[in-house]
């Protein structure tokens, strides 16, 4: 046989077209080469190791209640941001499709309840501390890694209690009125 002319093929299986096949590669290769997600070993393919908060999650110095509570937290933020434009309507252009006309009716306007909402979740916060409020916006709503991680443990148990997602204490089973009667404190 004659030896061909030109650069000398590559090795490796082909297709009966004559195209080489590629190596299939794995999410878990994938995820491994992307730097923000080295050192979660086996979980660096779950979608949480995107962000600051789900790799903190990941890695166990938070656990799923706080990063519940920050989602949470970021997606009241987000909601609240697309809002800042100001409705117009889709006929109009440029607009997000919201069309409250203009929030004549405030009460009823989407604008107007999720500025109020994101507005009690910033409150709920700043009582805690100024100091907590700055942690937490920067883990949670700038991704950046938190610069005292218990100053955002605070920050997100706050969230997390004003949320609902922590159990209640001292829950009365039963009726009430019973368990005032059977206190020490009224005989």
């Amino acid at each position: 046989m004659r030896r061909r002319r030109g650069r000398t093929r590559k090795t490796g299986r082909r297709y009966p077209s004559g195209d080489r096949v590629k190596p299939a590669v794995s999410p878990r290769e994938i995820a491994a080469g992307m730097p923000h997600r080295r050192g979660l070993g086996e979980l660096a393919v779950d979608q949480r190791a995107e962000t600051e908060l789900g790799r903190l999650v990941l890695r166990g110095d938070l656990d799923a209640t706080h990063g519940l509570a920050g989602e949470t937290y970021l997606a009241l933020w987000r909601g609240y941001v697309w809002t800042l434009a100001g409705p117009r309507e889709l006929a109009q252009g440029g607009g997000h499709g919201m069309s409250c006309g203009g929030c004549e009716e405030a009460k009823h306007c989407r604008c107007w309840f999720r500025r109020k909402v994101f507005e009690e979740v910033r409150r709920v916060l700043a009582e805690v501390g100024p100091s907590v409020l700055l942690h937490t916006d920067r883990t949670v709503l700038d991704d950046r890694p938190p610069i005292a991680i218990a100053l955002l443990q605070i920050g997100l148990e706050a969230l997390a209690r004003h949320f609902g997602l922590t159990p209640r204490q001292n829950v009365v089973l039963g009726n009430a009125a019973s368990e005032i009667a059977r206190s020490p404190a009224s005989s």
